[in-house]
């Protein structure tokens, strides 16, 4: 048994038993609690990073399966395509120059003129005809330049 110096020692030491014994549940709940805390953020960070690694896998098949619709669509849209099934499957034959009449700008049906085509044009004509269309109208409107700034080049770069 240890020996204290004194009476008063021993009696101060009973009476500052419950204060220690206090303080020290005290440190050990705050301490529990602490680190509760730490391991719940740790955790949820963790869910975090799983769950945008989730969903950028998710944009990534979307963005394959996005470029595969638009290669498809461009296949079946493609004028040489649809001639063709039109000629074939349809059974259809281009228009006799009696049945073809042209639209005025401002919308009027008139009656073909003496230059005008006798027939259909084949669809690689077609495309020639969309080509020279798509290039009058980029002459006609050209695009309109909006640089990006320094903080918009800055997402784009972390966005992807």
């Amino acid at each position: 048994m240890t020996r204290f110096r004194s009476h008063k020692a021993v009696q101060e030491y009973l009476a500052n038993r419950g204060r220690i014994t206090l303080l020290f549940s005290g440190v050990v709940v705050t301490v529990s609690i602490l680190l509760f805390f730490y391991v719940w953020q740790f955790t949820r960070m963790v869910e975090i990073q799983i769950g945008i690694r989730d969903v950028r896998k998710a944009r990534s098949r979307l963005n394959l399966a996005l470029e595969a619709m638009e290669v498809e669509r461009a296949k079946l849209t493609a004028i040489a395509r649809i001639d063709k099934l039109a000629r074939t499957q349809l059974n259809m034959v281009p228009p006799s120059r009696e049945n073809i009449q042209y639209l005025t700008e401002n919308g009027m049906v008139v009656a073909p003129e003496e230059g005008s085509p006798k027939e259909v044009s084949t669809a690689a004509t077609l495309e020639a005809d969309l080509r020279r269309a798509r290039e009058r109208q980029s002459a006609a409107q050209p695009p309109p330049v909006d640089p990006l700034n320094e903080s918009q080049i800055h997402d784009a770069i972390y966005r992807y």
